[in-house]
């Protein structure tokens, strides 16, 4: 039987099909399971549009998250709570937000303040859905924050920037021979094996030291010293040649690089038998599919499967036996969303043989279009913008879509470098590991391009799942988080029996909120569909079914998210240099600017808050036992950051200690492990209260899980993990921790009764942008604004119209609007215009 979306059989080249009789084709067995799979783990994605590419500190970071579900990339109705991680480039989370969804979107802010220092930051987001599969999939973002402090603080420092970015731009430059000959070079034949007389094509990819690509040329040679091909990479250090290979014989690259010095590399070994699967896209509207097979296998006539799919969906199965040395399928593109196909073919018993991914672009996404009444505008003058958008057919439809303008001038950035819900929804969200310069392979329609990415696709691969584990039944770790924040827990008599129809009450100290529930048989209940700011504070108690006190009332712990690998990590550093200059250079004028006026200048603004965070340093700390260490040398002193809200002192603390992670050890379920040691005797901190070693699990389990101590007793928390000589006094790697002194006054204990904070959804703030409606009145105050605009709900009607408008700043340049957003059924828009200002 053959399942397909294919065009009609005029357009379709077909040396030979043979299909086999429905009762026996295995590809039943392997589309249930895919569908089963697709069911039961409904694929979420997380973008996130931000106004600017880069910041500085006293900047506010404005984003709209768009999160999406399956292969055509539907606004998702599953998830209705995001979660956005700011984390610095010490492995630690600086700030998190919880947002709530509404049909897929939600908007936020991060204010850059005092705590943040210049350096590499990342962006992460994820729904808790999405941490049942793979981390790497996750909205990740590397970018810079800048510090116009340090590198401009007077009027000669500008030089001292010059040079500083001379001496960068050098260093990054002067790359040494023996550099390039360690890069890594590897080789990967289309769909697996290198198969002895069969034409494949070989894709490969140079990464250097600093992980990325690396242009090269060479020749390939075979084991007699005869040149069978040529190469050369084409972009980012990746290319193709064909290669045709023969019986006995194997295959060496002679690889030279830019800089004159030369490498050899070995082919992957070639199989006397087997399998080739090539994607042909040359056609525009259509691809073509060739299964090549060896002699011994064609002439058997042996039968196998093909399955086409994209995120799950389906696009193209057959069963095949293979009477010839190629045959060919041509399908449609249209069949396709755009986005990563998995081509795969499988053995009469099911068991994956060839793989072979592509990239298929289809005619799927919005056409957007901006309309200003003029091009060129002056300073501080009014902009009005109408919008337009449509369907890939041309039809008006409604969207909803986010609005940044900057002004290119004062932020300069290198487009092919952007992140935009194109490149990462439809791209990186999909490919493990580091792409460069993602956005290339979108804002340029070429050939070239299309060569390139599916070198790309040849050389990354794709492994959303893997076939031969689709069959496991595997219940997920995460719920389904819905619009509403649950509070969870058990209530057991003091032996630690689970309670029946015992009676717990909700109520928050500062929000007004009064629940009331019974626990079920396990002693478990539940207040769901809670809606609250964060900040809040709450008291659960409980009581036995004839209102007895003698419980105790056990919390669910919140589930934080640990820190993930960094996989772009190549993009740390990037616009450090020219980029990143222009633009603080223009905070720094912007700050000498504003005092002079009566404002606030960002110099005053960050002045006073490191006033008040000086304060901490003088609170009154409990006595200390013996255990004690210098001021100022551990490698971490952390202050709690809103305590308030702390879940418990475990959870508060997950991914904000350098070089900590909190797993379950015994009965502790957030304790301290110093990384990257695997979970196990020698990685267990110590962990030391008030210069006292604290060793007993439950006093620890108090500590972290229970909030023996409150979190808002905690005056300072050090780390100890990498200072021998304070690692020898204590003992091993430590966790200390300092209290206030009357931490214990009024602790008294009840267990039927539990104050705690749980974190509620994060406010957000409104873009502030200046109106010049009343002539001059505003104009002798200079506006350097960065972001001129911000926008996150701009929604186009029926028609496919919206408008919007905003006020220039006061300085010349080419304005950028960029326009990013979905529609219903998933369509995808971006669209870069840009106008003058004089």
């Amino acid at each position: 039987m053959k399942r397909a979306l294919y065009i009609p059989s005029f357009f379709v080249v077909i040396l030979v099909l043979a299909f086999i009789p429905r009762d026996n084709d295995p590809v039943d067995k392997l589309i249930t399971s895919l569908q089963k799979w697709v069911e039961t783990n409904p694929q979420e994605k997380v973008y996130l549009h931000t106004d600017k590419p880069y910041y500085a500190v006293g900047d506010t970071i404005w984003f709209k998250a768009y999160v999406t579900m399956g292969s055509r990339h539907k606004p998702s109705t599953h998830s209705g709570i995001v979660y956005v991680d700011l984390i610095n480039e010490k492995d630690s989370i600086q700030k998190t937000l919880k947002l709530q969804l509404t049909k897929g979107m939600s908007a936020g802010d991060l204010i850059l303040a005092d705590d943040f220092k210049e350096g590499s930051y990342r962006l992460r987001a994820y729904t808790q859905w999405m941490r049942n599969s793979d981390k790497d999939y996750f909205f990740d973002h590397t970018f810079m924050i800048g510090d116009p402090f340090l590198n401009t603080t007077d009027a000669k420092s500008n030089s001292r920037i010059v040079k500083k970015e001379t001496k960068e731009k050098v260093s990054k430059k002067a790359i040494l021979k023996g550099e390039l000959s360690d890069s890594a070079v590897q080789f990967f034949p289309e769909s697996g094996d290198l198969i002895n007389g069969i034409t494949s094509k070989v894709a490969f990819k140079a990464i250097g030291v600093n992980g990325t690509g690396i242009s090269i040329k060479g020749k390939i040679k075979d084991n007699e010293g005869k040149e069978i091909a040529g190469f050369s990479s084409l972009y980012a250090g990746m290319g193709a040649f064909n290669l045709k290979p023969e019986l006995g014989k194997s295959y060496i690259a002679e690889i030279v690089y830019p800089d004159g010095s030369e490498k050899q590399v070995m082919l992957p070994k070639v199989s006397d038998e087997g399998y080739v699967v090539s994607i042909n896209q040359d056609n525009k509207d259509s691809l073509n599919v060739s299964i090549k097979a060896s002699s011994g296998l064609y002439q058997s006539a042996k039968t196998v499967a093909l399955i086409v799919q994209s995120s799950g969906e389906v696009i193209y199965s057959s069963s095949i036996k293979i009477t010839k040395s190629i045959m060919s399928i041509r399908l449609f593109k249209g069949s396709f969303p755009t986005g990563i196909a998995q081509f795969t073919l499988f053995n009469n018993e099911g068991d994956p043989l060839n793989e072979r991914i592509a990239f298929v672009k289809s005619r799927d996404l919005m056409q957007l279009k901006l309309n200003t009444e003029k091009t060129s505008y002056n300073t501080k003058e009014n902009v009005w913008i109408e919008m337009e958008s449509k369907d890939p057919f041309g039809k008006p439809v409604d969207g909803n879509f986010s609005v940044t303008v900057i002004n290119e001038g004062k932020v300069p950035f290198d487009e092919a470098s952007e992140s935009s819900i194109l490149s990462n929804l439809l791209l990186s969200s999909d490919l493990k590991g580091y792409i460069e310069k993602p956005n290339d392979y979108f804002i340029n329609e070429s050939e070239e391009t299309s060569r390139a990415l599916d070198n790309l696709m040849l050389t990354q691969g794709y492994r959303r799942f893997v076939w031969n584990s689709l069959g496991r039944a595997l219940a997920p770790v995460y719920k389904i988080e819905k619009s509403g924040i649950e509070i969870s827990g058990r209530v057991v008599a003091l032996g630690n029996k689970p309670l029946v129809n015992a009676k717990v009450n909700l109520l928050s100290l500062n929000g007004g909120i009064m629940e009331d529930t019974r626990t079920y048989s396990d002693g478990r209940f539940k207040f769901d569909d809670l809606i609250f700011k964060d900040g809040f504070k709450f008291v659960v108690q409980a009581r036995t079914h004839d209102n007895r006190k003698n419980v105790e009332v056990i919390l669910d712990s919140a589930h934080v998210q640990g820190i993930t690998k960094n996989k772009n990590l190549p993009d740390v550093g990037n616009g450090t240099s020219t980029d990143i200059k222009v633009y603080l250079e223009n905070s720094w004028n912007q700050d000498q600017a504003l005092p002079k006026f009566g404002r606030l200048s960002r110099v005053q603004r960050l002045r006073e808050v490191k006033i008040i965070a000086k304060k901490r340093e003088s609170e009154k700390l409990a006595p200390q036992g013996m255990l004690q260490i210098p001021e100022g040398h551990a490698d971490q002193t952390f202050f709690l950051e809103k305590p308030e809200v702390c879940a418990n002192l475990g959870v508060c603390l997950q991914g904000r200690l350098h070089g900590v992670l909190f797993g379950k050890v015994g009965i502790v379920n957030n304790y301290p492990l110093s990384r990257p040691d695997p979970i196990d005797s020698a990685s267990l901190m110590q962990i030391v209260l008030n210069g006292r070693k604290i060793e007993d699990p439950i006093e620890i389990a108090g500590i972290f899980d229970s909030n023996e101590i409150d979190p808002m007793d905690i005056v300072k928390i050090e780390v100890v993990r990498s200072n021998l000589a304070l690692m020898g006094l204590l003992g091993r790697a430590s966790i200390l921790i300092y209290t206030k002194r009357d931490y214990m006054k009024n602790k008294r204990y009840t267990p039927n009764i539990v104050n705690f904070s749980v974190k509620g959804f994060d406010k957000r703030r409104e873009f502030y942008e200046p109106r010049y409606e009343n002539g001059d009145k505003n104009n002798k105050i200079p506006d350097f604004r960065s972001t001129i605009y911000w926008n996150p709900d701009v929604k186009t009607n029926n028609n496919g119209k919206a408008h919007f408008d905003f006020y220039n700043a006061s300085e010349p340049g080419v304005y950028k609007v960029v326009v990013e957003g979905i529609n219903a059924a998933g369509q995808l828009g971006r669209l870069v215009y840009r106008y003058s200002v004089k």
